[in-house]
């Protein structure tokens, strides 16, 4: 990475910028600059060849618990970078203990580092795939902060978090809208972003309930069909506008 990439890459952290970057060299190329300070991880080793036989999620995490079987002996586990914390927090480690993905929370900016390579990992059972640590990923990244559900609603909508989440067998999904003439959409979808259900909430129901409306989930699809464990994502349409999303974790 040339001089100018890393100066850019470190005025887009200043600015609020969130940032996700592997590589088996990803230290070791880096040590000794201000990016690698911005990452808050320090170079240790070069690491071996075929090192890495799986990674593991550390305690007190969103990594917590998950294990992932690597790609040993490929060329993803080539020289793989061992790495420590300097202002970050290990996320995930590889059997030997060797710290390989590590997650930054700064005050204007977050990130994650990882020397292993994602596309290596192999899924395994129940949430033990990349799809949903990349979902977590995506969550630490993009943070939804309280402060935008503290304002009072005028001619707007807004949608609430699921509860309980995780949940088993069932949760509630709740919005607020003052918009009585159209009507509302939860819409859920899988983690690869298929639909599988719909609620209509038409306009007389929200007129009944002006400010908080729900429904509630009972793990099915539209063929009320029991869903398998996992991540879902639920979406609240008012009319054709597209509102906002969440996520939320079925657990059985």
């Amino acid at each position: 990475m040339s001089s100018e990439d890393q100066q850019n890459l470190v005025n887009y952290l200043e600015n609020g910028g969130n940032l996700y970057i592997e590589g088996a060299d990803l230290a070791k190329n880096l040590e000794g600059t201000e990016l690698l300070d911005y990452l808050g991880i320090e170079y240790i080793d070069d690491g071996l060849i075929n090192t890495i036989e799986s990674l593991s999620g550390v305690p007190d995490n969103f990594a917590d618990s998950l294990q992932f079987t690597y790609s040993f002996g490929s060329d993803a586990d080539y020289l793989v970078d061992e790495l420590a914390a300097t202002s970050s927090e290990l996320l995930l480690e590889s059997q030997d203990g060797k710290g390989r993905v590590f997650t930054n929370q700064q005050e204007n900016y977050r990130t994650i580092s990882s020397s292993t390579v994602l596309g290596a990992l192999f899924d395994g059972d129940s949430l033990n795939t990349k799809a949903y640590l990349m979902s977590q990923y995506i969550q630490f990244l993009t943070p939804e902060f309280t402060s935008i559900n503290k304002y009072v609603l005028h001619n707007s909508s807004l949608l609430h978090g699921n509860y309980p989440n995780p949940f088993n067998p069932e949760t509630t999904i709740s919005f607020e809208t003052n918009d009585l003439h159209k009507s509302a959409q939860i819409e859920i979808f899988n983690i690869k972003g298929q639909k599988i259900k719909k609620f209509e909430i038409n306009p007389e129901s929200i007129h009944e309930r002006l400010g908080r409306n729900e429904v509630v989930w009972h793990g099915t699809d539209q063929n009320n069909k029991q869903v398998s464990s996992g991540v879902y994502f639920y979406r609240l349409k008012i009319g054709k506008k597209h509102i906002a999303s969440k996520k939320m974790l079925l657990l059985k």
